[in-house]
């Protein structure tokens, strides 16, 4: 971990976002791993404008923007000399599969599906600027069909209630089968679904001192990972204004108080069903690029298996040409030569595709 610290200490991104309260959210996020230097951009405008002034060593963009989104922005780059190896990272909550091989096939270098843990934001912006820096060399932890797959976690659940019987019933039905943790109080909630492991689903009270649950929820959606986070408002009240105000914030459901464990633990295990989907798709496109990056690297060792032999025949041609030779003879080793020439360049010209 610490070789990985002091390797983020040392790199400039730049981070796209129109949300100014997540623009900077993300900021704080990259503090919190120690990245040394740190721009903001709030378009694809004006990302592609600081990225030519700044030089930095990735991009970090949001793929649902205005006017130009990640996926325009990914193709600027490409097509640009100055940025065309800079790697770009997309953040995104929910985007076509079609979409997503687009970015692939125009050169992404990675994929983050909010909500995110710290840690795989980091795994993320390292991976993409070690592959950048030597692509021939590595492609990638998750390409190597060695490695064995991760063991699956428990989804995290978080509950967030003043009264603690309420918190001690939630973290006693839902402790086998998911990671509950519990807040009783708004800000302990936001601080926990800032941190490291973001929960998959909040269990929310709205009638609470201080920062109601409405409040917690409007709060949460300004986040960078907390935006994604579904939320599910536990509550006594039952009325359509009530309901009107939680949706609008973003509630996937409601539950009614006082608690019925069997229906709690049924509408919960059905959600989290959907969570579950949602996270496989993260390592459906991670398996898609890694997919992408062995392609690159056998086209690679390929081009590199056809060059070799193509330049030692260019160089033995030079060398049998002399001024003691016919024009028979030199024509004909113009002739193997210029093909042998336009062999090379046909094998540097796919390389660089």
């Amino acid at each position: 971990m610490s070789n990985n610290k002091e390797d983020l200490s040392k790199l400039q991104v730049l981070v796209v976002n129109p949300a100014i309260a997540a623009r900077y959210q993300t900021l704080n996020l990259l503090r919190g791993i120690s990245v040394g230097i740190i721009h903001a951009a709030a378009n694809g405008e004006e990302a592609l404008a600081m990225a030519r002034l700044r030089k930095p060593d990735l991009v970090l963009s949001e793929w649902v923007m205005p006017d130009m989104d990640g996926l325009a922005l990914l193709k600027a780059m490409r097509s640009d000399p100055q940025l065309t190896q800079t790697p770009l990272v997309l953040v995104m909550a929910d985007v076509d599969r079609s979409l997503v091989e687009q970015a692939v096939i125009h050169g992404v270098s990675d994929l983050l599906i909010k909500p995110y843990s710290l840690q795989r934001l980091e795994d993320k912006i390292l991976g993409a600027v070690r592959r950048a820096a030597a692509p021939a060399l590595s492609s990638g932890p998750e390409a190597s069909p060695a490695a064995p797959p991760p063991a699956p976690e428990k989804p995290v659940l978080l509950a967030v209630d003043d009264t603690p019987d309420n918190l001690r019933l939630i973290a006693d039905l839902f402790a086998e089968d998911y990671r509950v943790k519990v807040a009783d109080n708004g800000e302990k909630a936001l601080q926990i679904c800032a941190g490291a492991t973001p929960p998959d689903l909040v269990l929310l009270d709205v009638m609470m001192p201080g920062m109601d649950g409405f409040e917690v929820a409007r709060r949460l959606r300004e986040q960078p990972q907390g935006e994604a986070i579904p939320v599910m408002f536990v509550t006594a009240l039952d009325d359509d204004a009530s309901k009107l105000k939680g949706f609008d914030v973003g509630a996937v459901d409601f539950v009614s108080k006082p608690i019925e464990p069997d229906l709690m633990r049924l509408r919960v295990g059905n959600f989290m069903r959907w969570v579950q989907l949602h996270k496989q798709r993260q390592q459906e496109f991670d398996r898609m690029l890694a997919d992408a990056r062995r392609e690159a690297q056998r086209a690679r060792q390929l081009q590199d298996e056809v060059k070799t032999p193509l330049q030692g025949a260019l160089k033995l041609l030079q060398s049998m040409k002399s001024d003691e030779q016919d024009a028979e003879q030199r024509s004909a080793l113009d002739a193997v030569e210029q093909g042998v020439q336009q062999a090379l360049q046909a094998a540097e010209g796919l390389q660089k595709t």
